[in-house]
């Protein structure tokens, strides 16, 4: 089902030549019935997160007695 659903998704939102390349990129067999962690891990950082999590840091090492000077 999960199989599906995403093979759908990519073949909705990519042209021919990029849901075969995806596609041919799962390891089903590795993804979903190996033990242990997953063989990729996905990154979903963005600039926009980078700075964010960088701005909390500083808030913490603050002990908010200030703010960060890009606030």
């Amino acid at each position: 089902m999960v199989r599906m659903k995403w093979e759908d998704f990519v073949e909705d939102n990519f042209n021919a030549t990029e849901t075969n390349r995806i596609l041919a990129d799962v390891d089903w067999d590795a993804w979903l019935y190996t033990p242990g962690l997953p063989p990729n891990t996905a990154n979903f950082s963005t600039p926009s997160s980078d700075f964010a999590n960088l701005l909390a840091n500083e808030y913490v090492q603050m002990a908010g007695a200030a703010s960060p000077k890009d606030y």
